[in-house]
């Protein structure tokens, strides 16, 4: 009897959506083990990992995101394949990939952990819809812990938030530059891991449909946080990402 395929994540954590946005286009049910921070480990660490996303994938145990897509992009039709066949192209994909998992993902993840973690305790009911049975009996007698072991754990303090705005900034105006001369994907000529990857590492910021339901209500984005998001709505790679999502992230 063929292994049952499994994602454990961070429900609203972007690179875990990455990993989904992979299998819904390949178009293999899974179960989805979603936990908040730290819970997470109850399900990674027996795995052997700590992070997420981590994918168990008939008998194959993978616990990074760009492993996930690698091995999904070998299900997909050569039509739908997220990396070409040509090298040279197939290196500018894996390059910008990189590129955006190693800036754009963790500064967004910075920014969105700087304002979240301070307003925990109003923003409690919400955490506690993305985790299991276990941390809604636990998270409201431990917050304060878990919020000062998150803050430890992200390096989040006041003097570190621009710098990590400006990691944000300056990959928008790279792939603002790169779409400059008209352009539809930023390698290629069609759809790849890395317009996938930079769509799905900006969803915190974008709040697509698909996505918008493990977020925090709208009456609950922080101000100066929405006040950053509408600095960036008509900037080019945001919209890029915004057209990527609508038209080819599957809804499922």
């Amino acid at each position: 009897m063929a292994r049952p395929t499994v994602l454990i994540t961070i429900s609203f954590s972007h690179f875990c959506e990455k990993a989904r946005w992979a299998l819904a286009r390949a178009r293999i049910p899974y179960d989805e083990r979603a936990r908040l921070p730290l819970y997470h480990m109850i399900e990674t660490v027996p795995r052997g990992g700590r992070a997420t996303p981590m994918l168990d994938l008939a008998g194959q145990r993978l616990t990074d995101s760009t492993d996930i897509l690698k091995a999904l992009d070998a299900h997909l039709l050569p039509a739908d394949r997220l990396y070409p066949d040509d090298p040279t192209a197939r290196r500018e994909v894996e390059a910008l990939e990189d590129r955006f998992d190693s800036a754009l993902g963790p500064a967004t993840r910075y920014v969105a952990y700087s304002h979240i973690l301070p307003a925990a305790r109003t923003l409690l009911p919400w955490l506690l819809e993305q985790g299991g049975p276990l941390e809604r009996a636990t998270l409201p007698l431990i917050l304060p812990l878990w919020t000062a072991a998150m803050m430890k754990g992200l390096k989040i303090h006041p003097s570190r938030y621009d710098r990590q705005v400006d990691k944000i900034q300056t990959v928008f105006d790279e792939v603002g530059a790169r779409l400059a001369d008209g352009r539809r994907y930023l390698v290629a000529d069609r759809f790849t891991a890395a317009d996938l990857t930079f769509a799905a590492l900006s969803a915190p910021l974008l709040r697509p449909p698909v996505y918008r339901d493990r977020l925090m209500a709208e009456a609950l984005v922080p101000e100066a946080f929405q006040r950053l998001v509408n600095s960036w709505s008509d900037h080019p790679a945001m919209e890029f990402a915004h057209r990527i999502y609508e038209v080819h992230r599957p809804q499922t």
